[in-house]
C-alpha cells in the first residue's frame, strides 16, 4: 500500500545502510551554520528508530555525532540530506513523531529540539514533505530552561510534555547516553482550520 503512493515514473526509494547514509552525508551536507558540522572531519551516525519515518514518509533520520556530541540531525529523503532543528549548545532534536495534523493525507514530522548557549531553550518544529525538498520551520512554542518531549496520540493530536535529560556516566559524551525522560503535560497540538 505504501508503494502505491509513488507514481510509476518515480522509483521506489531504497532504505540506506549506515555506510551509505554516511557517504551521502559527506557529499550532500555542506559546512554551514545550519549544518553545524564539517562533514570532512570524522563523525558517526545514529539512526532514529521509528518505523513510521520509513513507512509513511520514506525518509530516514540520523543524528550526526562529532566530538562525542550530537551536532545536528538530518533527514535523508529521496537522496537529499536536509538538516533540521538547532543543536548549538544543546542536544538538538530530542523527540519526534509522524503526524497528519491537518488531515490532508500529506504526513509531516513534528519534533522538539533543545539548544542555547547561556539561555537553554527547547522548541517545537515541523518538517513538511509536500514540496520537492522537505523544509522545517519552528512552530513558535519555546520552553526556557528545560526540555520537551512529544507523545503522539493520533495523527491529529500530539501531547507536548516537559522533559528532563537523563545523562549517561560520562557527561562529556552526550552521544553515549543522554536520553529524554517525559514528565508533566504542558500543551496539546491539534489542527485548527480557523
Amino acid at each position: 500500500l505504501a508503494a502505491a503512493a509513488f507514481s510509476a515514473a518515480e522509483a521506489e526509494p531504497k532504505r540506506l545502510t549506515l555506510a551509505e547514509a554516511e557517504a551521502l552525508v559527506r557529499t550532500g551536507l555542506k559546512p554551514s551554520p545550519d549544518a553545524g558540522i564539517n562533514p570532512a572531519l570524522p563523525f558517526s551516525l545514529q539512526e532514529w528508530k521509528d518505523e513510521a519515518l520509513w513507512t509513511r514518509l520514506r525518509a530516514q533520520v540520523f543524528r550526526i555525532i562529532q566530538n562525542d556530541w550530537p551536532q545536528t540531525t538530518v533527514i535523508i529523503h529521496k537522496g537529499r540530506v536536509v538538516p533540521f532543528g538547532v543543536s548549538f549548545g544543546g542536544l538538538g532534536v530530542g523527540s519526534l513523531c509522524v503526524t497528519d495534523l491537518d488531515s490532508d493525507k500529506q504526513p509531516e514530522l513534528v519534533f522538539t529540539y533543545a539548544w542555547g548557549s547561556g539561555m537553554h531553550r527547547a522548541q517545537l518544529g515541523i518538517v513538511r514533505f509536500a514540496e520537492a525538498l522537505p523544509k522545517w520551520e519552528s512552530l513558535g512554542l519555546t520552553y526556557l530552561h528545560g526540555d520537551l518531549a512529544l507523545e503522539r496520540v493520533s495523527d491529529q493530536k500530539v501531547k507536548v510534555r516537559q522533559a528532563t535529560v537523563r545523562w549517561g556516566a560520562n557527561l562529556d559524551k552526550a552521544a553515549d547516553g543522554a536520553t529524554l525522560v517525559p514528565g508533566a503535560e504542558l500543551a496539546t497540538i491539534e489542527y485548527d482550520a480557523a
